[in-house]
Order: structure tokens, then C-alpha cells, then sequence
């Protein structure tokens, strides 16, 4: 049985009707074209890049870290605002 899925990522399927070409996982903002990280996402929905600071949930000031080409992120928590 085929399966009618083209792209190793199932949110990228879904985004051809939306114009878009990136999705959000967890506290990341995940390209389809490229399939690197390219960046984190605050409270806001704002994108952020690697090397900056951010605000999380209950005031969490948040440093976004994205090396590996952007094959891989994470977060460092900081403390609170």
C-alpha cells in the first residue's frame, strides 16, 4: 500500500494549501525547503534567532542556540524576567 505523504515531515504536507514553507515544533520554527532549524519561537509567536535572548512562558528569559548547520537547537534558560 502507497502512502500518499511526500515529506519525511508530516507538517509539511499540510503547508502547500497555506503558502507557507516553514511549520513550528515544540519552541522551534522548522523549515520544509531547506529542513534546517531556523530559529526559536517566543511567547509572542515571534521568530528568534540563534545567539539572542527571548521570553518564554511565566517570564523565562530563554537564549536560542542553533548550531549543526541547523540540524539542531535548543534552549538555555537564563532565569526570569
Amino acid at each position: 500500500k502507497e502512502s500518499n505523504i511526500s515529506s519525511p515531515v508530516p507538517e509539511c504536507d499540510f503547508l502547500s494549501a497555506t503558502g507557507r514553507s516553514e511549520f513550528v515544533r515544540g519552541l522551534f520554527i522548522v523549515s520544509c525547503t531547506n529542513d534546517e532549524i531556523i530559529g526559536c519561537i517566543d511567547v509572542y509567536g515571534d521568530l528568534v534567532h540563534s545567539g539572542q535572548l527571548f521570553v518564554y512562558t511565566n517570564g523565562q528569559l530563554r537564549k536560542c542556540v542553533i548550531y549543526g548547520r541547523g540540524r539542531w537547537a535548543k534552549t538555555e534558560r537564563l532565569g526570569n524576567k
